[in-house]
């Protein structure tokens, strides 16, 4: 939403666009295409395929479930060929003089948390996972599962929090459980 709530811009996910909408007329105003990316170049790659491709240690670990999926007995990678771990909402919030991006993966579950202070150059600052169980069948297991299928994410500012906290909540659809993260703002010096 604007700051003066006329406009609102609605993400089209799964044609990578935002939608431009203006409130007063219910009426799209305009669609703005976010682009594309040639995985021709290099550093650039797209990994396309379920195969795991282990390197040097600077690459991704194939036994740590990376681009899982939230069904039964899921194993690392079977999302490369799909959609990747499909992030699927996303928030920002701005602390002192820095701002930071919560993305919500709906797939593998978990939240990465992007500085976004200098959005020429955003940097990854963190990771939150609580899925516990990665092979067994969520909607029967969903007491040790974790918070599985991320669908909105916001953040409460201490002010308007009921402890004074800064909080991160999810909406978690696989899971039908909300998480509450605190949030801990660690400055490096």
């Amino acid at each position: 939403m604007s700051a003066d709530s006329t406009t609102a811009w609605v993400a089209l996910q799964e044609n990578n666009a935002l939608a431009k909408v203006d409130i007063a007329s219910a009426t799209i105003t305009e669609i703005l295409p976010l682009g594309y990316k040639d995985h021709g170049i290099k550093g650039q790659g797209l990994d396309a395929s379920d195969a795991c491709l282990a390197g040097s240690q600077r690459d991704i670990p194939c036994a740590e479930f990376f681009n899982s999926n939230h069904s039964a007995g899921d194993s690392f990678l079977n999302r490369s060929d799909n959609k990747g771990p499909e992030p699927e909402a996303v928030t920002s919030a701005t602390f002192g003089d820095r701002t930071f991006a919560f993305l919500g993966l709906e797939r593998m579950g978990g939240v990465m948390v992007f500085d976004i202070t200098n959005p020429q150059s955003p940097s990854i600052v963190d990771y939150l996972n609580t899925r516990e169980e990665w092979v067994m069948d969520p909607e029967t297991n969903l007491a040790i599962a974790g918070d599985l299928g991320i669908e909105d994410i916001t953040v409460i500012p201490a002010d308007l929090s009921p402890n004074g906290d800064v909080l991160l909540l999810t909406g978690n659809e696989v899971s039908g459980t909300t998480a509450v993260y605190r949030v801990v703002l660690q400055y490096a010096e």
